[in-house]
């Protein structure tokens, strides 16, 4: 029973400090990340952005904001709805 009680007293302790370290803010940037959802207008692929001119088509696409540096990274496929 004694040793019921250290353990217990242990993963308490661990629990508390997960929640008051980092981890509690793991958790929130985690949800909010992909649960958050916004609206981004891109260019068509090939597009010269350095002509100043505005481009012919705008493509709207609803993404997490988890979506956007894995895109940018290449680590996925291409966004549904890209050309």
């Amino acid at each position: 029973m004694r040793q019921a009680r250290t353990v217990f007293r242990w993963v308490l302790a661990l629990i508390v400090v997960f929640l008051v370290g980092t981890g509690s803010g793991y958790v929130t940037r985690t949800w909010e990340c992909r649960n958050t959802l916004q609206t981004i207008w891109v260019a068509a692929p090939g597009f010269d952005a350095g002509s100043m001119q505005l481009p012919a088509k705008l493509y709207r696409l609803r993404v997490t904001a988890c979506t956007l540096p894995e895109q940018w990274g290449g680590h996925r496929e291409p966004l549904d709805g890209y050309p």
